[in-house]
């Protein structure tokens, strides 16, 4: 009948908006689906490729920033999400684990098939708890978010990293390395409309983002026969993994000057800047924070300013052979 089945959804459901949610800030699940054969195709379909460019200890723990998003983080899925690509074997003795949005935890089906492919909860929570969890530890994230699929475009890489400093916060409260992350190919799997600045599609798509959290562009691939349609084309994805970051982890009892202040601007990356609209909801950046500590804060800009220097460096070292075709070289947008 209808009862029981109404009784055990919605049993089912206050267990996922409440305690289950746990499952999405710890390793306690094991990521059973990441060699699912399904992923070998995927991988063959874009010819995707891991490229390492330095050992990782396993010794130590690790977070993982990729850049750029894209429309849908395909690089980020293949390489981290599945084993399709034979990240273990490239990193041995790596156990990452891919942060998403708290809502894929909150709905029902997709939880599970979240759970069950190593995401986590992208909420500093999740992130510290992974992190601290024992030695190989590691996550995996895109700092520039969903905000940064709004500047997706073939043959670009325009990256909102400028102010994105959260995580390297949470690198020096965890003492976990950072990895530079440079997914060429990305931007190439979808053609896009970027609207214009003050245009109504401009304003439709930054409400899409204050309710929803995330938005994307107006895009189009390829259909299952060809011609137009939602798949992305079959561009190849070379995703190259820089050399770690080595990070120390804050004592402010070190600091004899210990004291309160509020975070301060971002740095100017030595790299080209551009503006672009500025889009609301959450992100990882350091300036949301209340106060930070002064000593803190010297090191998060410290040590975001390393990591812009080490994507900027990875991605000169590498462009010529992966992003021939590009338009223009990355950049830095505020």
């Amino acid at each position: 009948s209808i009862q029981p089945r109404l009784v055990i959804m919605c049993s089912y459901l206050t267990y996922v908006w409440t305690v289950g949610f746990k499952a999405a800030e710890t390793k306690s699940w094991k990521p059973l689906l990441k060699r699912w054969k399904l992923w070998r195709h995927m991988q063959q379909y874009f010819d995707a490729k891991l490229h390492k460019t330095a050992d990782l200890d396993p010794k130590k723990n690790y977070i993982f920033a990729m850049v750029p998003h894209g429309i849908a983080a395909c690089s980020g899925w293949i390489n981290f999400c599945t084993e399709a690509t034979g990240f273990s074997d490239t990193f041995p003795g790596i156990d990452v684990r891919c942060l998403t949005l708290d809502a894929n935890f909150r709905a029902p089906v997709i939880r599970e098939y979240c759970l069950l492919h190593g995401l986590r909860s992208a909420g500093r929570k999740s992130m510290k708890s992974i992190l601290n969890s024992g030695p190989g530890s590691a996550v995996m994230l895109i700092p520039g978010g969903a905000a940064e699929s709004l500047l997706t475009a073939p043959g670009t890489m325009d990256l909102l990293l400028t102010r994105r400093k959260g995580f390297v916060k949470i690198a020096l409260e965890t003492g976990a390395s950072l990895v530079p992350v440079v997914a060429f190919g990305e931007n190439d799997l979808f053609d896009t409309h970027i609207p214009s600045k003050g245009s109504k599609s401009e304003a439709v798509m930054l409400l899409l983002k204050r309710w929803f959290s995330f938005a994307t562009p107006l895009f189009w691939g390829t259909g299952v026969t060809g011609g137009f349609g939602l798949l992305p084309r079959n561009r190849p994805l070379n995703t190259v993994v820089g050399a770690p970051i080595e990070v120390p982890r804050y004592d402010p009892t070190q600091y004899p000057n210990h004291q309160q202040q509020q975070p301060h601007s971002a740095p100017s990356a030595s790299a080209p800047s551009v503006s672009v609209p500025s889009v609301s909801g959450p992100s990882l950046s350091a300036g949301s924070a209340a106060t930070l500590d002064a000593n803190l804060a010297a090191l998060i800009d410290e040590y975001h300013a390393k990591f812009v220097a080490a994507v900027q460096k990875l991605y000169d070292e590498h462009k010529d052979k992966y992003a021939v075709g590009r338009v223009r070289d990355l950049r830095f947008v505020k």
